[in-house]
């Protein structure tokens, strides 16, 4: 026991190991004085349990940030991939835009021959297995050199985008 201030005698307790010391200051009043002994810690090294204790408060510390850093890591790395996702899905829709763009006609809107070189093999095929008939159309327009020559180009490409309105 030890001597307060005013006289009195102030308990004493003994703390030997982590738990104790985490018993003791969870029941410490403010009258209560400490009295830190060396204890061995599971290595076999001498160890103040006061720096025992302030090095497992560091820990948890370490270990707490660790875990907000990882979720702020995780939360950033979902949104990237929302944002790459996104990303993709645009690109993509992009490629089927130019696809499409690039077996049109651009006059016309109509598909253009590189559409039917892709598609006839894959129909025929089809029309085989399935033992059908298959039609191809083929249209020319008469005298539409004469249209160009004697009306103007721009005539010839209002006759041209008017057939392919009939045709769909």
């Amino acid at each position: 026991r030890l001597p307060d201030a005013a006289g009195g005698d102030l308990p004493e307790l003994d703390i030997t190991t982590p738990a104790s010391i985490e018993a003791a200051l969870a029941a410490a009043q403010p009258d209560v004085v400490f009295h830190c002994a060396a204890y061995t810690d599971v290595d076999g090294a001498a160890r103040d349990p006061a720096l025992a204790y302030r090095i497992n408060l560091l820990k948890a510390e370490n270990e707490r940030i660790q875990g907000e850093a990882r979720e702020q890591l995780e939360a950033r790395v979902r949104a990237r991939t929302a944002e790459l996702n996104a990303t993709l899905g645009r690109l993509e829709d992009a490629n089927r835009r130019l696809q499409d763009f690039s077996r049109r006609d651009g006059l016309t809107g109509l598909f253009n021959r590189r559409h039917l070189d892709d598609l006839l093999v894959q129909h025929c095929q089809q029309a085989r297995e399935k033992v059908q008939p298959l039609s191809l159309l083929m249209l020319d327009m008469d005298h539409f050199k004469r249209i160009n020559d004697l009306s103007s180009h721009l005539t010839g490409d209002d006759c041209l985008r008017a057939m392919a309105q009939l045709i769909e």
